[in-house]
């Protein structure tokens, strides 16, 4: 019963220069105040970023890019993006995901190996987002699922939108729940919601 209390934590605003998302420190508060009363150990504190916007440049499939941010949230991405509302077990290259944070869209990343349940429980986070009404069926949501294996050391988890990021050591859903609802459909080209080219069919 007490754990049902993150649900209804709800965050949509964002603080301006700090990068910060209003309110995460107050899931933050929440979280350690009922794992406080329970007997289990507290989940990890990610960290959100606003890194420096890289620009929109479209690069020739498949051509090495090279961004200053990890993960990239903003810069130089290829024509196509990946298929939406999928949870992919090969990584899919960052060069078509940064076009789906373009689209406005969200990444859920991973970078662990024996971590279904953790896969699974990003998966069903995507899954009981909102139905978005710009969506054509069978697509339901502008997010993806992926691997990540360039992600920093001591990051197991990742989100990432338009020119923003929060990392992670494990999965805390009301943080990333918190990050989804302030940022989804924040992209500067935000109509962008059909099925996506890559991988080829």
């Amino acid at each position: 019963m007490m754990r049902a209390l993150l649900a209804t934590v709800v965050v949509i605003a964002i603080a301006p220069a700090c990068g910060r998302v209003a309110g995460l420190d107050d899931v933050h508060a929440v979280t350690d105040a009922i794992d406080a009363g329970i007997d289990a150990a507290p989940p990890c504190t990610g960290t959100l970023a606003t890194p420096p916007n890289e620009g929109a440049a479209h690069a020739v499939e498949p051509s090495a890019i090279a961004w200053n941010a990890n993960p990239p949230t903003s810069g130089t991405h290829y024509p196509d993006w990946a298929a939406w509302d999928r949870t992919y077990s090969d990584a899919i290259p960052r060069g078509y995901w940064v076009h789906n944070l373009e689209h406005g869209g969200i990444v859920l990343l991973y970078n662990c190996t024996d971590c279904q349940a953790d896969v699974d429980r990003l998966t069903a986070i995507m899954a009981s987002t909102p139905t978005d009404d710009t969506c054509t069926a069978p697509v339901a949501h502008r997010m993806i699922v992926t691997p990540d294996p360039l992600l920093p050391a001591g990051v197991t988890f990742a989100a990432t939108a338009w020119d923003f990021s929060y990392t992670a050591a494990c999965v805390n859903e009301p943080e990333l729940r918190a990050f989804i609802a302030a940022r989804y459909g924040k992209g500067p080209e935000e109509t962008h919601c059909s099925v996506g080219l890559y991988p080829p069919m």
